[in-house]
């Protein structure tokens, strides 16, 4: 099809993603509400282009997420907190690595590092 593909060997550039972390957080003024480090979210995986499975995907996260919500599970508030939580993140992480079908000849792996915006 047409466009340009770029490949770096991440290893070659900083070592590891333990290292890239580092050096984002070392050139970061930022810290995250939790206060461990300037990432709010990271995501890394190969690109999931069919919208059949991005539609499961997301189907059975709202089915978690509406399950907590539900009164009849007995979960304490805190527990619906951590589930909701987490759901979210989940979301997030799928957001960054969902994309059309139409650029499936990509064949695309994502490293993504959604960082503090302070």
């Amino acid at each position: 099809f047409e466009g340009y593909n770029i490949e770096v060997d991440l290893k070659n550039i900083v070592g590891s993603k333990e290292n890239f972390k580092k050096y984002i957080i070392a050139n970061s003024k930022s810290i995250t509400p939790k206060g461990n480090n300037a990432f709010y979210h990271e995501a890394f995986g190969k690109v999931i282009y069919d919208t059949v499975e991005q539609k499961e995907i997301l189907k059975s996260l709202i089915l978690i997420l509406n399950q907590s919500l539900d009164k009849s599970f007995n979960l304490t508030e805190e527990e619906r907190k951590v589930i909701k939580e987490e759901v979210l993140s989940k979301i997030l992480y799928y957001i960054n690595i969902f994309k059309h079908p139409g650029f499936k000849q990509e064949e695309e792996y994502r490293l993504v590092f959604t960082l503090n915006k302070d």
